[in-house]
């Protein structure tokens, strides 16, 4: 569960930053379509579905074992 919670908080934060951690890899903040801020944001998208999953399974688990 906790591997999960961190991954989820990393997600979110880079995410939540993800036009200036493209900007710092070269992106161009003047051009329209910013593409190290789309693929930043998809990878971290997808690590989000991935640590919240994470951290579901564990809750059912836990449910289930507690009758």
């Amino acid at each position: 569960m906790f591997a999960g919670a961190v991954g989820a908080t990393i997600a979110f934060l880079t995410i939540g930053f993800a036009k200036d951690v493209g900007y710092a890899f070269g992106d161009n903040l003047s051009e329209y379509t910013q593409h190290r801020v789309l693929i930043i944001f998809g990878i971290r998208l997808w690590m989000l579905e991935i640590s919240i999953n994470m951290n579901d399974a564990q809750v059912k688990g836990k449910m289930t074992d507690a009758h």
